[in-house]
């Protein structure tokens, strides 16, 4: 298979969907395009606005953070969670948000708005389960990209963003999919793989046209558009960016092991390499997202310094 081919979910076991420029849409794909267009999208924006707020917030210095999570209770729980959990290993817990945010510190302050921006943002999705991988593979992807970047040279500030929206399509398509489900090919009722096959063609596509509509930037609704396309070296740094981390996190999925996903892997340049994949999941560990039985973490130093973590993998 070429890397045209993509998978209807985060994970193994489904059956592929060809995205190459001359393959057939399922039947019905074209038409949720045409409802988008046409109707506008069924996400409030108030949920976009705080995705926006907090991405933001993650990319700013660590007091920014540290002072959004002290004064607002959901986060200021979630920090409490993160800093007691297993990745944070610690001999007293902490009492007090202060305390979390200190032993999180500023990587792990940044890593949980980023957590919570993509648990927001995809937790309307209609497919439960599905909600709950997109929420780690759009994570996944935003913490890649940045990382990417930032390898580079090349600005950033668009990649937290541009990952945590870059599978927004599925939560688009879906809610689509429902509201007009009586001018849909009627097997989309009663078959769920027909239904999510439909919109995993059309995701990115839908994706880009809703980030335009939502007015942000082209970088980002063209990085959303092409995260399936490949790695071209003519492309902008964060489409580029986009696109190689998605693929990194495809890895992911499957454990090391990218076979099952279709893509050739040989000519893949170091930035998607084991370092890469490596950092990712440490990144996952901290939010509570990254399967034990697959990676074991040693235990975050509650220190500032974006210093690299260790990962060992559980044999």
């Amino acid at each position: 298979m070429s890397s045209n081919v993509i998978y209807a979910q985060f994970g193994r076991g489904l059956a592929p969907v060809d995205r190459s420029p001359d393959a057939e849409l399922p039947e019905g794909a074209e038409r949720l395009l045409g409802f988008a267009e046409s109707e506008g999208w069924p996400i409030h924006p108030t949920v976009l606005v705080d995705t926006v707020r907090l991405v933001y917030l993650a990319s700013q210095p660590f007091e920014r953070g540290a002072s959004a999570i002290r004064q607002e209770p959901t986060l200021g729980a979630r920090a409490l969670r993160l800093a007691n959990g297993p990745a944070y290993a610690a001999e007293l817990p902490c009492m007090h948000v202060g305390a979390a945010i200190e032993r999180l510190g500023e990587r792990g302050v940044s890593t949980l708005l980023v957590g919570v921006a993509c648990t927001r943002l995809y937790a309307g999705a209609s497919e439960a389960e599905l909600a709950k991988r997109l929420v780690v593979r759009s994570a996944a992807v935003a913490f890649a990209s940045e990382m990417i970047l930032r390898q580079r040279g090349a600005p950033s500030a668009d990649a937290l963003l541009a990952g945590c929206l870059h599978d927004i399509g599925w939560t688009c398509g879906l809610a689509l999919a429902e509201q007009h489900a009586a001018h849909l090919p009627q097997r989309w009722r009663g078959d769920r793989s027909a239904r999510i096959a439909g919109v995993a063609a059309v995701h990115a596509q839908l994706g880009a046209v809703a980030s335009r509509a939502w007015g942000l930037s082209a970088p980002i609704a063209d990085a959303i558009a092409d995260h399936h396309a490949g790695v071209h070296a003519d492309e902008a740094p964060l489409t580029q960016a986009i696109a190689l981390a998605t693929r990194c996190v495809d890895q992911l999925a499957v454990a090391g092991d990218p076979a099952p996903l279709g893509f050739d892997t040989a000519n893949l340049d170091n930035e998607a390499g084991p370092e890469l994949r490596s950092d990712v999941w440490t990144e996952l560990q901290r939010l509570g997202l990254a399967p034990e039985r697959r990676c074991a973490v040693r235990p975050i130093r509650s220190d500032r310094r974006r210093s690299a973590k260790k990962i060992v993998r559980a044999s």
